[in-house]
């Protein structure tokens, strides 16, 4: 599990969900987009987060592993779409999507 530095608070969250953030935060901020990152976790952890995203904020994105997940194209695709509603959730990756990149 990586971790997720965002305005003093930390998110723990799998590396290869935090290899998609990093790819969807790096275009959204360069374009000066902000936006909600929203996820679930189970509810005695927090429920539903939602965060608001501001290039103004620092962000420190942690790996556990060495080496980042490989980016799944597609996936990114269905979030920067989401993007455009001004929320982005990180739900499970589509199987079928994961598959062909594992």
């Amino acid at each position: 599990m990586g971790v997720l530095r965002y305005h003093n608070e930390e998110f723990e969250m799998d590396d290869r969900v935090l290899a998609h953030v990093q790819v969807i935060l790096s275009a959204k901020m360069r374009r000066g987009e902000s936006f909600f990152l929203s996820w679930e976790s189970p509810p005695k952890a927090g429920g539903i987060h939602m965060v608001w995203m501001h290039e103004a904020v620092p962000v420190h994105i942690q790996f556990s592993a060495a080496r980042t997940p490989t980016i799944n194209r597609e996936w990114i695709n269905l979030l920067m779409k989401d993007a455009t509603t001004g929320t982005v959730h990180l739900g499970e990756e589509p199987q079928m999507l994961k598959a062909v990149n594992e």
